[in-house]
């Protein structure tokens, strides 16, 4: 049994289908991230929504793609790849992480 190729492609469509969820919402999406939706809904205005749902969906997008890698290279090669590509993925979820929501938003911040 190769528990490293379930492990990879259970998350496959778990990222995929908050991809697509902010796919369909599209800059409604926006309200659904974290530290987002806690700011006043009077801030909101001054943030470019769309640009964030597409910025998620991107993300969520690549790390599906990834994790279909990574369940492709268990499956030819060993299990125990599961293991540099969850690596990959810690890496690539907390280069995106920040402390308060204006910092991880700034880069949005219109005008």
């Amino acid at each position: 049994m190769n528990i490293g190729f379930y492990m990879c492609l259970l998350l496959v469509p778990v990222f995929w289908l908050i991809a697509l969820l902010m796919f369909l919402l599209k800059e409604k999406g926006a309200i659904l991230m974290a530290g987002f939706n806690s700011m006043p809904r009077h801030e909101w205005d001054r943030y470019d929504r769309k640009r964030i749902a597409q910025d998620v969906q991107r993300q969520y997008g690549c790390w599906g793609l990834l994790f279909l890698a990574g369940a492709g290279l268990c499956l030819l090669v060993s299990g125990y790849l599961a293991i540099p590509v969850y690596g990959v993925w810690i890496v690539l979820f907390f280069k995106d992480v920040h402390l308060t929501a204006e910092k991880a938003f700034e880069k949005y911040r219109l005008g």
